[in-house]
């Protein structure tokens, strides 16, 4: 019963890897000194998402927010690392551009188990 209760608040969460750095060209093909990261085709997973910590604090500029979320998932080798990006509570566009991406999270920290990987991420 407690597995089915599990399985029932899990959420779909679309996550991408760091693949690697592109120069950027300008309009006449010359390197800029610019790079853009590229990063691999989505992937969609099934997990529980939960509020983790949320802080606010003043600075010069404004109030910042900090929200951390945390997702636990029953699969260990998840391909997931500290370099993903992270859709949570949107989806990738389609037809998807690696190194335009338009996603609404970051991973900060990710840990493993025998047989869970527990992800913490938060938002941009």
């Amino acid at each position: 019963m407690k597995n089915e209760v599990l399985k029932i608040e899990q959420k779909n969460t679309v996550f991408a890897n760091f693949v690697s750095k592109a120069e950027v060209l300008d309009t006449n093909n010359h390197i800029t000194g610019e790079f853009n990261d590229k990063y691999s085709t989505p992937i969609l997973i099934k997990c529980n998402v939960k509020k983790a910590t949320g802080t606010v604090f003043s600075s010069p500029f404004g109030t910042a927010i900090s929200y951390q979320y945390c997702f636990l998932s029953d699969d260990p080798d998840l391909p997931i690392t500290e370099q993903s990006i992270i859709w949570y509570g949107s989806i990738p566009p389609t037809p998807y551009v690696s190194d335009a991406v338009d996603n609404n999270c970051r991973v900060k920290l990710v840990s493993r188990s025998k047989n869970k990987c527990l992800c913490y991420f938060e938002k941009i």
